[in-house]
């Protein structure tokens, strides 16, 4: 979905259709990598987010990206260079949010419109509504859209705290965390939501090594 997407919404001109499909491709894998290189991060598996960020720092400069976006493409290297040296959890997540940050000003200056279908919001259940305002804030991060960052961290702030049913006791502490992390951010300017997102990988990280959660491996 996503890769059709980028193909319909790259505007360059039809003389460069060769560019679009090689582009198309390695922003497809730019966002795999990113988005699993993310769950490896929550899982609390730092290893397994260096190895995703090794591969795609390995991958630039991407040979066939128009030379005005080289500028982004440098910050965006500068961030994945981070991530992929991370040696903490901490550093880690706060590397991973300026690399979703960065590819979402480098979008924004390519005119790419990457808006991904939203579902609504669960009506009930802690855990799936704080799945689904992560899934919003690393959407508006990496599309450019500070909207919909600012819309997961307020979806976020308005949780109710764990009733200790589908989760441990031990995450209980966490979700105080989450929810002060959210009401900062939803509050803050742009700069401020993407450090914040960082803070929340991180927190996400430390209670899923305590709960034994976190996405699920796919092969």
């Amino acid at each position: 979905m996503l890769a059709l997407m980028l193909l319909a919404c790259w505007n360059w001109d039809s003389d460069e259709d060769a560019r679009v499909v090689e582009n198309q491709h390695d922003m497809e894998d730019h966002y795999t990598q990113a988005a699993e290189g993310r769950d490896s991060l929550i899982r609390g598996d730092l290893p397994g987010m260096k190895g995703q960020l090794a591969i795609l720092e390995g991958r630039l400069p991407l040979p066939a990206l128009p030379p005005e976006l080289r500028g982004r493409e440098a910050e965006l290297s500068k961030a994945v260079a981070a991530a992929a040296a991370a040696d903490t959890l901490e550093s880690g997540a706060g590397a991973l949010a300026d690399v979703a940050a960065a590819c979402g000003a480098c979008h924004s200056a390519a005119d790419v419109d990457i808006s991904l279908p939203t579902p609504e919001p669960p009506k009930a259940g802690e855990m799936r509504g704080h799945q689904w305002a992560a899934a919003r804030m690393w959407d508006g991060l990496v599309g450019g859209s500070d909207a919909a960052v600012a819309e997961g961290f307020g979806a976020l702030a308005e949780l109710e705290e764990f009733d200790g049913g589908a989760l441990a006791a031990t995450a209980t502490p966490f979700a105080g965390e989450v929810t002060a992390l959210a009401e900062r951010a939803a509050a803050a300017d742009a700069a401020g939501r993407r450090a914040a997102y960082g803070e929340f990988l991180e927190t996400c990280a430390a209670c899923h090594a305590l709960t034994d959660g976190g996405p699920e491996e796919t092969d």
